[in-house]
Protein backbone atom coordinates (compact mmCIF):
# COMPACT_ATOMS: atom_id res chain seq x y z
CA UNK A 1 0.00 0.00 0.00
CA UNK A 2 0.89 3.29 -1.06
CA UNK A 3 0.73 4.70 2.45
CA UNK A 4 -2.60 4.93 4.77
CA UNK A 5 -1.83 8.73 4.93
CA UNK A 6 -3.16 9.53 1.62
CA UNK A 7 -7.22 8.47 2.79
CA UNK A 8 -9.25 8.52 5.75
CA UNK A 9 -12.56 6.26 7.02
CA UNK A 10 -15.85 7.52 5.46
CA UNK A 11 -17.94 5.20 8.29
CA UNK A 12 -15.35 4.75 11.18
CA UNK A 13 -18.50 3.92 13.35
CA UNK A 14 -19.29 0.74 11.30
CA UNK A 15 -16.33 -0.57 11.56
CA UNK A 16 -16.19 -4.33 12.70
CA UNK A 17 -14.17 -3.82 16.45
CA UNK A 18 -13.10 -7.05 15.79
CA UNK A 19 -10.57 -5.26 12.59
CA UNK A 20 -9.35 -3.02 15.08
CA UNK A 21 -5.61 -2.86 15.79
CA UNK A 22 -5.39 -2.47 20.16
CA UNK A 23 -1.92 -0.57 19.34
CA UNK A 24 -2.90 2.01 17.43
CA UNK A 25 -6.95 1.75 17.74
CA UNK A 26 -7.03 2.04 13.29
CA UNK A 27 -7.84 -0.94 11.48
CA UNK A 28 -5.23 -3.25 10.54
CA UNK A 29 -2.23 -2.61 8.27
CA UNK A 30 -0.46 -5.73 7.07
CA UNK A 31 -2.10 -7.92 9.95
CA UNK A 32 -0.44 -10.55 11.15
CA UNK A 33 -1.04 -13.13 13.73
CA UNK A 34 0.62 -14.37 16.98
CA UNK A 35 0.98 -17.24 18.70
CA UNK A 36 -1.76 -16.44 20.75
CA UNK A 37 -3.94 -16.15 18.14
CA UNK A 38 -4.37 -12.11 18.83
CA UNK A 39 -4.06 -10.08 15.48
CA UNK A 40 -1.95 -6.34 14.98
CA UNK A 41 -0.96 -4.51 11.97
CA UNK A 42 2.67 -5.53 11.59
CA UNK A 43 4.62 -2.53 12.35
CA UNK A 44 3.12 -2.10 15.56
CA UNK A 45 3.37 -5.39 16.72
CA UNK A 46 7.57 -5.54 15.64
CA UNK A 47 7.61 -1.77 17.39
CA UNK A 48 5.84 -3.31 20.35
CA UNK A 49 8.23 -6.15 20.91
CA UNK A 50 11.50 -4.09 20.84
CA UNK A 51 10.49 -2.98 24.84
CA UNK A 52 8.09 -5.79 25.89
CA UNK A 53 7.81 -9.71 25.55
CA UNK A 54 3.97 -10.21 26.32
CA UNK A 55 0.96 -10.32 24.25
CA UNK A 56 -0.36 -6.73 24.67
CA UNK A 57 -3.77 -8.04 25.14
CA UNK A 58 -5.06 -7.11 28.27
CA UNK A 59 -6.72 -10.94 28.90
CA UNK A 60 -2.98 -12.73 27.84
CA UNK A 61 0.33 -12.79 29.33
CA UNK A 62 1.56 -15.02 26.45
CA UNK A 63 4.95 -14.46 26.08
CA UNK A 64 6.17 -13.53 22.77
CA UNK A 65 8.93 -14.76 20.43
CA UNK A 66 10.82 -11.92 18.56
CA UNK A 67 11.30 -14.18 15.50
CA UNK A 68 9.15 -12.79 13.23
CA UNK A 69 8.76 -16.29 11.41
CA UNK A 70 6.08 -17.04 13.97
CA UNK A 71 3.90 -14.97 12.96
CA UNK A 72 1.00 -15.74 10.26
CA UNK A 73 -1.58 -13.99 8.22
CA UNK A 74 -4.75 -14.15 9.39
CA UNK A 75 -7.75 -16.06 7.39
CA UNK A 76 -9.02 -14.87 4.14
CA UNK A 77 -12.29 -13.48 5.19
CA UNK A 78 -10.99 -11.01 7.91
CA UNK A 79 -8.48 -9.63 4.68
CA UNK A 80 -11.22 -9.23 2.56
CA UNK A 81 -13.46 -7.46 5.11
CA UNK A 82 -10.04 -4.59 5.76
CA UNK A 83 -10.37 -4.59 1.71
CA UNK A 84 -13.92 -3.73 1.78
CA UNK A 85 -13.73 -1.02 4.18
CA UNK A 86 -15.26 2.37 2.64
CA UNK A 87 -12.27 5.28 2.33
CA UNK A 88 -11.97 8.60 0.95
CA UNK A 89 -8.98 10.19 -0.75
CA UNK A 90 -7.46 12.92 1.08
CA UNK A 91 -5.55 14.23 -1.86
CA UNK A 92 -8.74 14.63 -4.40
CA UNK A 93 -11.52 14.44 -2.03
CA UNK A 94 -13.33 10.85 -3.39
CA UNK A 95 -14.77 9.02 -1.62
CA UNK A 96 -16.74 5.34 -2.27
CA UNK A 97 -13.27 3.46 -2.53
CA UNK A 98 -12.41 0.46 -1.28
CA UNK A 99 -9.52 0.49 0.39
CA UNK A 100 -8.11 -2.63 -1.47
CA UNK A 101 -8.41 -0.61 -4.67
CA UNK A 102 -6.80 2.98 -2.82
CA UNK A 103 -3.44 2.20 -4.29
CA UNK A 104 -4.61 1.86 -7.80
CA UNK A 105 -6.30 5.43 -7.71
CA UNK A 106 -2.99 6.81 -6.37
CA UNK A 107 -1.35 5.35 -8.88
CA UNK A 108 -3.79 6.21 -11.79
CA UNK A 109 -6.56 8.35 -11.08
CA UNK A 110 -6.13 11.01 -8.06
CA UNK A 111 -6.11 14.17 -10.02
CA UNK A 112 -3.92 15.92 -6.65
CA UNK A 113 -1.33 12.91 -6.17
CA UNK A 114 2.14 14.57 -7.28
CA UNK A 115 3.85 12.39 -10.23
CA UNK A 116 7.13 13.08 -12.28
CA UNK A 117 8.02 13.94 -15.36
CA UNK A 118 8.86 10.24 -17.57
CA UNK A 119 11.51 12.46 -18.61
CA UNK A 120 12.96 12.30 -15.33
CA UNK A 121 15.85 10.40 -16.33
CA UNK A 122 17.09 12.96 -18.68
CA UNK A 123 16.91 15.31 -16.35
CA UNK A 124 13.27 17.08 -15.69
CA UNK A 125 13.15 17.80 -12.56
CA UNK A 126 8.94 18.12 -12.90
CA UNK A 127 7.52 16.86 -9.46
CA UNK A 128 3.58 17.98 -9.69
CA UNK A 129 0.04 17.11 -9.07
CA UNK A 130 -1.16 14.80 -12.31
CA UNK A 131 -4.25 17.23 -13.09
CA UNK A 132 -1.04 19.76 -14.31
CA UNK A 133 0.41 16.54 -16.31
CA UNK A 134 -0.81 17.36 -19.85
CA UNK A 135 0.17 21.15 -19.67
CA UNK A 136 3.57 20.27 -18.40
CA UNK A 137 4.40 17.72 -21.21
CA UNK A 138 3.45 20.54 -23.88
CA UNK A 139 6.53 22.50 -22.47
CA UNK A 140 8.81 20.04 -21.39
CA UNK A 141 11.75 20.00 -23.75
CA UNK A 142 13.13 16.75 -22.10
CA UNK A 143 10.10 14.81 -23.33
CA UNK A 144 10.53 15.90 -26.64
CA UNK A 145 13.83 14.25 -26.29
CA UNK A 146 12.58 10.82 -25.33
CA UNK A 147 12.19 9.40 -28.60
CA UNK A 148 15.79 10.29 -29.60
CA UNK A 149 17.22 8.61 -26.73
CA UNK A 150 14.49 5.75 -27.03
CA UNK A 151 16.05 5.09 -30.16
CA UNK A 152 19.25 5.58 -28.40
CA UNK A 153 18.74 2.94 -25.53
CA UNK A 154 17.72 0.50 -28.17
CA UNK A 155 21.33 0.92 -29.84
CA UNK A 156 22.34 0.40 -26.68
CA UNK A 157 20.62 -2.90 -25.92
CA UNK A 158 21.89 -4.04 -29.74
CA UNK A 159 25.45 -3.33 -28.51
CA UNK A 160 25.53 -4.81 -25.69
CA UNK A 161 23.74 -7.91 -27.17
CA UNK A 162 27.33 -7.82 -29.44
CA UNK A 163 29.26 -7.10 -26.24
CA UNK A 164 27.58 -10.39 -24.58
CA UNK A 165 27.98 -11.70 -28.00
CA UNK A 166 32.33 -10.80 -27.91
CA UNK A 167 32.00 -11.69 -24.41
CA UNK A 168 30.91 -15.60 -24.72
CA UNK A 169 33.80 -15.73 -27.67
CA UNK A 170 36.39 -13.75 -25.43
CA UNK A 171 35.28 -16.95 -22.77
CA UNK A 172 36.02 -19.62 -25.13
CA UNK A 173 38.88 -18.09 -26.35
CA UNK A 174 40.20 -17.67 -22.43
CA UNK A 175 40.02 -21.45 -22.25
CA UNK A 176 41.95 -21.99 -25.55
CA UNK A 177 44.60 -19.79 -23.57
CA UNK A 178 44.01 -21.49 -20.39
CA UNK A 179 44.65 -25.40 -22.36
CA UNK A 180 47.75 -23.67 -23.94
CA UNK A 181 49.23 -21.94 -20.67
CA UNK A 182 48.69 -25.53 -19.45
CA UNK A 183 50.66 -27.19 -21.95
CA UNK A 184 53.20 -24.33 -21.69
CA UNK A 185 53.38 -24.65 -17.61
CA UNK A 186 54.12 -28.30 -18.12
CA UNK A 187 56.85 -27.55 -20.59
CA UNK A 188 58.35 -24.99 -18.56
CA UNK A 189 58.45 -26.93 -15.31
CA UNK A 190 59.88 -29.29 -17.17
CA UNK A 191 62.71 -27.04 -18.40
CA UNK A 192 62.87 -25.64 -14.72
CA UNK A 193 63.71 -29.17 -13.04
CA UNK A 194 66.40 -30.16 -16.34
CA UNK A 195 67.90 -26.29 -15.76
CA UNK A 196 67.89 -26.44 -11.69
CA UNK A 197 69.88 -29.59 -12.37
CA UNK A 198 72.47 -27.72 -14.39
CA UNK A 199 72.74 -24.82 -11.50
CA UNK A 200 73.34 -27.29 -9.18
CA UNK A 201 76.22 -28.65 -11.17
CA UNK A 202 77.71 -24.93 -11.69
CA UNK A 203 77.14 -24.19 -8.15
CA UNK A 204 79.18 -27.24 -6.81
CA UNK A 205 81.72 -26.24 -9.44
CA UNK A 206 82.06 -22.92 -8.25
CA UNK A 207 82.15 -23.41 -4.81
CA UNK A 208 85.28 -25.60 -5.19
CA UNK A 209 86.63 -23.02 -7.49
CA UNK A 210 86.08 -20.26 -4.92
CA UNK A 211 87.63 -22.73 -2.33
CA UNK A 212 90.53 -22.88 -4.69
CA UNK A 213 90.81 -19.18 -4.78
CA UNK A 214 90.58 -18.38 -1.06
CA UNK A 215 93.34 -21.48 -0.14
CA UNK A 216 95.34 -19.94 -2.87
CA UNK A 217 94.31 -16.38 -1.18
CA UNK A 218 95.53 -16.79 1.83
CA UNK A 219 98.39 -18.83 1.06
CA UNK A 220 99.60 -15.32 -0.77
CA UNK A 221 98.58 -13.40 2.46
CA UNK A 222 100.43 -15.60 4.68
CA UNK A 223 103.75 -15.24 2.86
CA UNK A 224 103.16 -11.57 1.67
CA UNK A 225 103.32 -10.77 5.67
CA UNK A 226 106.43 -12.57 6.18
CA UNK A 227 108.41 -10.65 3.79
CA UNK A 228 106.62 -7.87 4.81
CA UNK A 229 107.98 -8.35 8.21
CA UNK A 230 111.36 -9.15 7.28
CA UNK A 231 111.60 -5.69 5.49
CA UNK A 232 110.47 -3.84 8.42
CA UNK A 233 112.74 -5.53 10.67
CA UNK A 234 115.08 -5.18 8.59
CA UNK A 235 114.12 -1.34 7.75
CA UNK A 236 114.24 -1.20 11.60
CA UNK A 237 117.52 -2.04 12.16
CA UNK A 238 119.25 -0.32 9.74
CA UNK A 239 117.60 3.04 11.21
CA UNK A 240 117.83 2.65 14.72
CA UNK A 241 122.06 1.76 13.76
CA UNK A 242 121.59 4.87 11.33
CA UNK A 243 120.32 6.85 14.43
CA UNK A 244 122.83 5.25 17.01
CA UNK A 245 125.48 6.63 14.76
CA UNK A 246 123.86 9.99 14.36
CA UNK A 247 123.47 10.71 17.76
CA UNK A 248 127.13 9.42 18.97
CA UNK A 249 128.21 12.06 17.03
CA UNK A 250 125.73 14.68 18.27
CA UNK A 251 128.30 16.55 20.22
CA UNK A 252 130.71 17.30 17.09
CA UNK A 253 128.46 20.14 15.25
CA UNK A 254 124.60 20.98 14.71
CA UNK A 255 124.41 19.94 11.21
CA UNK A 256 124.70 16.45 12.59
CA UNK A 257 121.81 17.47 14.41
CA UNK A 258 119.81 18.16 11.56
CA UNK A 259 120.82 14.81 9.94
CA UNK A 260 119.44 13.17 13.17
CA UNK A 261 115.88 15.21 12.51
CA UNK A 262 116.18 14.58 8.85
CA UNK A 263 116.46 10.87 9.42
CA UNK A 264 113.56 10.59 12.33
CA UNK A 265 111.60 12.12 9.34
CA UNK A 266 112.57 9.66 6.99
CA UNK A 267 112.00 7.03 9.58
CA UNK A 268 107.98 8.43 10.26
CA UNK A 269 107.72 8.46 6.62
CA UNK A 270 108.96 5.07 6.49
CA UNK A 271 106.12 3.99 8.92
CA UNK A 272 103.69 5.50 6.77
CA UNK A 273 104.33 4.02 3.60
CA UNK A 274 104.44 0.60 6.28
CA UNK A 275 100.90 1.17 7.31
CA UNK A 276 99.99 1.71 3.58
CA UNK A 277 101.43 -1.72 2.45
CA UNK A 278 99.61 -3.40 5.67
CA UNK A 279 96.56 -1.81 4.30
CA UNK A 280 97.23 -2.27 1.08
CA UNK A 281 97.70 -6.27 1.33
CA UNK A 282 94.29 -6.82 3.62
CA UNK A 283 92.43 -4.95 0.78
CA UNK A 284 93.73 -6.73 -2.25
CA UNK A 285 93.77 -10.36 -0.32
CA UNK A 286 90.51 -9.77 1.06
CA UNK A 287 87.53 -12.42 -1.16
CA UNK A 288 85.02 -11.43 -2.81
CA UNK A 289 82.21 -11.06 0.10
CA UNK A 290 79.15 -11.68 -2.03
CA UNK A 291 80.78 -15.02 -3.19
CA UNK A 292 81.48 -16.33 -0.18
CA UNK A 293 79.03 -15.12 2.02
CA UNK A 294 76.79 -17.50 3.47
CA UNK A 295 72.76 -17.04 4.31
CA UNK A 296 70.91 -16.87 7.56
CA UNK A 297 73.44 -14.61 8.96
CA UNK A 298 72.55 -12.97 12.43
CA UNK A 299 73.94 -9.61 13.47
CA UNK A 300 74.78 -8.49 16.07
CA UNK A 301 74.10 -4.65 18.10
CA UNK A 302 76.75 -2.30 18.26
CA UNK A 303 74.66 0.85 18.74
CA UNK A 304 71.49 1.68 19.87
CA UNK A 305 68.61 -1.12 20.15
CA UNK A 306 66.89 0.57 23.02
CA UNK A 307 64.59 1.85 21.63
CA UNK A 308 63.87 5.61 20.04
CA UNK A 309 65.08 7.59 23.22
CA UNK A 310 68.12 10.64 22.89
CA UNK A 311 70.21 8.37 25.94
CA UNK A 312 73.59 7.83 25.20
CA UNK A 313 72.83 4.44 24.62
CA UNK A 314 70.09 5.01 22.22
CA UNK A 315 69.62 6.17 18.29
CA UNK A 316 66.51 7.70 16.53
CA UNK A 317 65.69 6.30 13.55
CA UNK A 318 69.71 6.59 12.25
CA UNK A 319 70.45 6.91 8.69
CA UNK A 320 73.79 6.48 7.65
CA UNK A 321 76.99 5.23 9.41
CA UNK A 322 80.99 5.94 8.18
CA UNK A 323 83.27 3.04 10.42
CA UNK A 324 86.91 4.56 10.56
CA UNK A 325 90.34 2.60 10.37
CA UNK A 326 89.67 1.68 14.22
CA UNK A 327 86.49 0.22 14.13
CA UNK A 328 84.88 3.70 15.49
CA UNK A 329 81.64 3.86 14.36
CA UNK A 330 80.03 7.29 12.72
CA UNK A 331 76.16 7.47 12.79
CA UNK A 332 73.76 10.03 11.41
CA UNK A 333 71.01 10.02 14.21
CA UNK A 334 69.26 11.66 12.22
CA UNK A 335 65.56 12.15 13.98
CA UNK A 336 67.77 13.44 17.32
CA UNK A 337 69.76 16.35 14.97
CA UNK A 338 72.77 14.84 16.05
CA UNK A 339 76.25 12.64 14.68
CA UNK A 340 77.31 10.36 17.45
CA UNK A 341 80.09 8.29 17.84
CA UNK A 342 80.90 4.84 19.23
CA UNK A 343 83.98 3.40 19.98
CA UNK A 344 84.67 -0.97 19.15
CA UNK A 345 83.12 -2.56 22.20
CA UNK A 346 81.16 0.56 23.94
CA UNK A 347 77.64 0.72 24.85
CA UNK A 348 77.04 4.52 24.73
CA UNK A 349 77.64 6.89 22.08
CA UNK A 350 79.13 10.55 22.19
CA UNK A 351 77.60 13.32 20.57
CA UNK A 352 80.14 15.05 18.71
CA UNK A 353 77.90 17.04 16.21
CA UNK A 354 74.52 18.95 17.04
CA UNK A 355 72.55 17.18 19.83
CA UNK A 356 71.71 21.13 20.56
CA UNK A 357 68.19 20.42 19.27
CA UNK A 358 67.08 21.02 15.75
CA UNK A 359 67.38 24.18 14.25
CA UNK A 360 69.97 26.54 11.67
CA UNK A 361 72.11 27.65 14.00
CA UNK A 362 75.74 26.93 13.32
CA UNK A 363 75.82 24.84 16.22
CA UNK A 364 72.52 22.58 15.60
CA UNK A 365 71.30 20.26 13.01
CA UNK A 366 68.18 18.88 11.53
CA UNK A 367 67.66 15.84 10.21
CA UNK A 368 70.96 14.89 9.09
CA UNK A 369 70.88 12.23 6.40
CA UNK A 370 74.60 11.17 5.75
CA UNK A 371 77.91 11.52 7.04
CA UNK A 372 81.46 11.25 5.96
CA UNK A 373 85.23 11.10 7.38
CA UNK A 374 87.95 13.66 5.57
CA UNK A 375 90.67 12.01 6.72
CA UNK A 376 93.15 14.80 5.64
CA UNK A 377 91.31 17.41 8.03
CA UNK A 378 90.10 14.95 10.53
CA UNK A 379 86.78 15.91 10.25
CA UNK A 380 83.18 15.11 9.73
CA UNK A 381 81.23 16.41 6.60
CA UNK A 382 77.46 16.33 6.94
CA UNK A 383 74.17 16.78 4.77
CA UNK A 384 72.26 18.44 7.03
CA UNK A 385 69.08 18.13 4.76
CA UNK A 386 66.21 19.94 6.76
CA UNK A 387 68.59 23.27 6.55
CA UNK A 388 69.53 22.81 2.90
CA UNK A 389 73.02 22.89 3.88
CA UNK A 390 76.30 20.39 3.84
CA UNK A 391 78.49 21.49 6.85
CA UNK A 392 82.01 20.28 7.99
CA UNK A 393 82.63 19.80 11.70
CA UNK A 394 86.07 19.43 13.03
CA UNK A 395 86.47 15.94 15.32
CA UNK A 396 89.01 18.19 17.24
CA UNK A 397 87.50 18.10 21.34
CA UNK A 398 85.87 21.02 22.20
CA UNK A 399 84.63 21.57 18.97
CA UNK A 400 81.40 23.79 19.63
CA UNK A 401 80.10 24.80 16.12
CA UNK A 402 79.99 23.70 11.89
CA UNK A 403 80.94 25.81 9.18
CA UNK A 404 79.19 25.63 5.52
CA UNK A 405 80.37 24.13 2.99
CA UNK A 406 77.65 24.40 0.71
CA UNK A 407 73.95 26.13 0.82
CA UNK A 408 70.69 25.98 -0.24
CA UNK A 409 70.97 22.36 -1.44
CA UNK A 410 68.18 20.00 -0.70
CA UNK A 411 70.91 17.66 -0.26
CA UNK A 412 70.63 13.67 0.85
CA UNK A 413 73.74 11.94 0.17
CA UNK A 414 77.38 12.43 0.18
CA UNK A 415 81.05 10.58 -1.16
CA UNK A 416 84.13 11.76 -1.09
CA UNK A 417 87.15 10.19 -3.80
CA UNK A 418 90.59 9.51 -3.45
CA UNK A 419 91.34 13.52 -4.37
CA UNK A 420 88.88 14.57 -1.87
CA UNK A 421 85.88 15.80 -4.49
CA UNK A 422 82.85 15.81 -2.72
CA UNK A 423 79.60 14.00 -4.10
CA UNK A 424 76.19 15.31 -3.34
CA UNK A 425 73.01 14.26 -4.68
CA UNK A 426 69.87 16.76 -4.72
CA UNK A 427 66.68 15.06 -4.59
CA UNK A 428 65.03 18.54 -5.37
CA UNK A 429 66.92 18.85 -8.63
CA UNK A 430 66.92 15.39 -9.15
CA UNK A 431 70.97 15.09 -10.12
CA UNK A 432 74.74 14.81 -8.26
CA UNK A 433 77.08 16.96 -8.38
CA UNK A 434 80.99 17.01 -7.70
CA UNK A 435 82.62 19.63 -5.71
CA UNK A 436 86.02 20.86 -4.96
CA UNK A 437 86.17 21.62 -1.18
CA UNK A 438 85.38 25.50 -1.25
CA UNK A 439 83.05 25.22 -4.66
CA UNK A 440 80.02 26.44 -3.96
CA UNK A 441 78.27 25.50 -7.29
CA UNK A 442 80.04 22.22 -8.57
CA UNK A 443 80.04 20.14 -11.83
CA UNK A 444 77.18 18.25 -12.87
CA UNK A 445 78.03 14.40 -12.75
CA UNK A 446 74.75 12.29 -13.00
CA UNK A 447 71.12 13.46 -13.87
CA UNK A 448 70.36 16.91 -13.87
CA UNK A 449 67.51 16.48 -16.48
CA UNK A 450 64.39 16.87 -14.36
CA UNK A 451 62.49 13.98 -12.77
CA UNK A 452 61.97 10.92 -14.83
CA UNK A 453 63.10 7.08 -15.40
CA UNK A 454 64.95 8.23 -18.34
CA UNK A 455 68.48 6.84 -18.42
CA UNK A 456 69.79 10.40 -18.07
CA UNK A 457 67.29 11.09 -14.83
CA UNK A 458 66.36 10.01 -11.57
CA UNK A 459 63.37 10.24 -9.21
CA UNK A 460 64.76 11.09 -5.93
CA UNK A 461 68.52 10.55 -6.00
CA UNK A 462 69.72 9.12 -2.51
CA UNK A 463 72.75 7.88 -1.51
CA UNK A 464 76.08 7.57 -4.19
CA UNK A 465 79.55 6.39 -3.89
CA UNK A 466 82.33 7.07 -5.82
CA UNK A 467 84.90 3.83 -6.68
CA UNK A 468 88.45 4.51 -7.43
CA UNK A 469 87.78 5.23 -11.10
CA UNK A 470 85.42 7.84 -10.34
CA UNK A 471 82.32 6.35 -11.68
CA UNK A 472 79.48 7.23 -9.67
CA UNK A 473 76.66 4.75 -8.45
CA UNK A 474 73.23 6.27 -7.23
CA UNK A 475 70.16 4.68 -5.44
CA UNK A 476 67.48 5.83 -7.58
CA UNK A 477 64.90 5.85 -4.46
CA UNK A 478 61.47 6.45 -6.53
CA UNK A 479 62.60 4.32 -9.92
CA UNK A 480 63.41 1.59 -7.69
CA UNK A 481 67.16 0.76 -9.53
CA UNK A 482 70.75 1.72 -8.71
CA UNK A 483 72.96 3.36 -11.38
CA UNK A 484 76.24 3.54 -12.57
CA UNK A 485 77.71 6.60 -13.92
CA UNK A 486 80.88 6.59 -15.94
CA UNK A 487 83.52 9.33 -15.45
CA UNK A 488 82.41 11.83 -17.88
CA UNK A 489 79.44 10.49 -19.24
CA UNK A 490 75.76 11.33 -19.86
CA UNK A 491 74.05 8.83 -19.55
CA UNK A 492 73.85 6.07 -16.39
CA UNK A 493 73.22 2.56 -16.75
CA UNK A 494 71.02 0.39 -14.82
CA UNK A 495 73.13 -2.05 -12.32
CA UNK A 496 70.45 -3.51 -10.06
CA UNK A 497 66.74 -3.41 -9.92
CA UNK A 498 64.83 -1.42 -12.50
CA UNK A 499 62.36 -4.00 -12.95
CA UNK A 500 59.45 -1.81 -11.07
CA UNK A 501 59.22 -2.10 -7.18
CA UNK A 502 58.90 -5.31 -5.71
CA UNK A 503 60.31 -8.71 -3.77
CA UNK A 504 61.69 -10.16 -6.29
CA UNK A 505 65.54 -11.03 -6.82
CA UNK A 506 65.80 -8.86 -9.81
CA UNK A 507 63.46 -6.08 -7.98
CA UNK A 508 64.43 -3.64 -5.33
CA UNK A 509 61.98 -1.00 -3.19
CA UNK A 510 63.07 2.09 -2.24
CA UNK A 511 66.50 1.30 -2.35
CA UNK A 512 68.95 3.54 -0.14
CA UNK A 513 73.14 2.92 1.05
CA UNK A 514 74.93 1.15 -1.13
CA UNK A 515 78.74 0.19 -1.27
CA UNK A 516 80.84 -1.31 -4.08
CA UNK A 517 84.12 -3.23 -3.45
CA UNK A 518 87.39 -4.06 -5.64
CA UNK A 519 85.83 -7.00 -7.85
CA UNK A 520 82.73 -4.55 -8.76
CA UNK A 521 80.28 -6.31 -6.77
CA UNK A 522 77.44 -3.88 -5.53
CA UNK A 523 75.58 -3.77 -1.94
CA UNK A 524 72.12 -2.21 -1.59
CA UNK A 525 70.45 -1.74 1.41
CA UNK A 526 66.89 -2.51 -0.08
CA UNK A 527 64.78 -0.61 2.62
CA UNK A 528 61.54 -1.61 1.85
CA UNK A 529 61.89 -4.79 0.99
CA UNK A 530 63.90 -5.28 4.54
CA UNK A 531 66.82 -6.77 3.43
CA UNK A 532 70.76 -6.53 1.79
CA UNK A 533 71.46 -7.70 -1.46
CA UNK A 534 74.66 -8.30 -3.06
CA UNK A 535 75.02 -7.67 -7.48
CA UNK A 536 77.88 -9.24 -8.80
CA UNK A 537 79.50 -7.14 -12.05
CA UNK A 538 76.99 -8.07 -14.65
CA UNK A 539 74.34 -10.16 -12.98
CA UNK A 540 70.62 -9.87 -13.52
CA UNK A 541 69.92 -10.45 -10.20
CA UNK A 542 71.05 -9.96 -6.86
CA UNK A 543 71.86 -12.30 -3.42
CA UNK A 544 70.14 -11.66 -0.05
CA UNK A 545 72.84 -11.25 2.37
CA UNK A 546 71.34 -9.84 5.14
CA UNK A 547 67.29 -9.85 6.24
CA UNK A 548 65.03 -11.01 3.81
CA UNK A 549 62.85 -12.73 6.29
CA UNK A 550 60.75 -10.17 6.71
CA UNK A 551 60.17 -7.20 8.93
CA UNK A 552 60.89 -7.58 12.38
CA UNK A 553 63.74 -6.76 15.10
CA UNK A 554 64.95 -10.49 15.51
CA UNK A 555 69.05 -10.29 15.13
CA UNK A 556 68.36 -11.89 11.52
CA UNK A 557 65.40 -9.00 10.83
CA UNK A 558 65.42 -6.14 9.57
CA UNK A 559 62.73 -2.76 9.86
CA UNK A 560 63.94 -0.42 7.06
CA UNK A 561 67.75 -0.98 6.69
CA UNK A 562 68.95 2.58 5.21
CA UNK A 563 72.51 2.77 5.48
CA UNK A 564 75.64 0.19 5.02
CA UNK A 565 79.39 0.79 5.52
CA UNK A 566 82.31 -1.65 5.65
CA UNK A 567 85.46 -2.01 7.95
CA UNK A 568 88.82 -2.99 6.65
CA UNK A 569 88.02 -6.23 7.94
CA UNK A 570 85.21 -7.11 5.52
CA UNK A 571 82.44 -7.19 8.24
CA UNK A 572 78.82 -5.40 6.82
CA UNK A 573 77.63 -2.25 9.05
CA UNK A 574 73.65 -1.81 8.71
CA UNK A 575 71.63 1.19 10.38
CA UNK A 576 68.47 -0.25 10.88
CA UNK A 577 66.40 2.55 10.53
CA UNK A 578 62.93 1.10 12.13
CA UNK A 579 64.76 -0.75 14.93
CA UNK A 580 67.08 2.22 16.27
CA UNK A 581 69.87 0.22 16.15
CA UNK A 582 73.41 -0.46 13.77
CA UNK A 583 73.90 -3.95 12.98
CA UNK A 584 77.36 -5.73 12.05
CA UNK A 585 77.33 -8.82 10.19
CA UNK A 586 80.48 -10.93 9.76
CA UNK A 587 80.74 -11.93 6.25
Amino acid sequence: MISNNFYKYTDRKNIDPHLICELCNNPFIDPIVTECDHIYCRACITKYMENGSCCPAQSCSQLLNNDNSTLNRPSRIILSMLDDINVQCELCGEINLYRRNFDEHIKENCSEYRIDCPGKALGCIWFEPRNQYNEHIKACLFEKLRPTTDELYDMIKKQGLRIEEHRTQAEQEKVKVQEQNTKLEEKMHQQKIELEDKIQEQKIQYEMLIEQQKTQLEKAMTQQKIELDDRIQKQKIQYEGLIEQLENAQSENQNQKNEISSARGEIAKLAGDIDRMKSSIQWNVMPNICMVTRSGLEGVTVAGGNGPGNSTNQLNRPYSIFVDDNQVLVIADTFHGRITQWKKGEINGEIIAGGNGEGNRLDQLNRPTDVLIDKKTDSLVICDRENRRVVRWSRHKNTTQGEILIDNICCYGLDMDDQRYLYVSNTEQHEVRRYQLGDKNGTLVAGGKGQGAALNQFHGPGCSFVDRQQNVYVSDNRNHRIMKWTKDATTGIVVAGGEGEGNALTQLSYPNGLFVDKFDTLYVADSCNHRVMCWPQGAKQGIVIVGGNGKGEEANQCNTPRGLSFDRYGNLYVADEGNHRVQRFSL
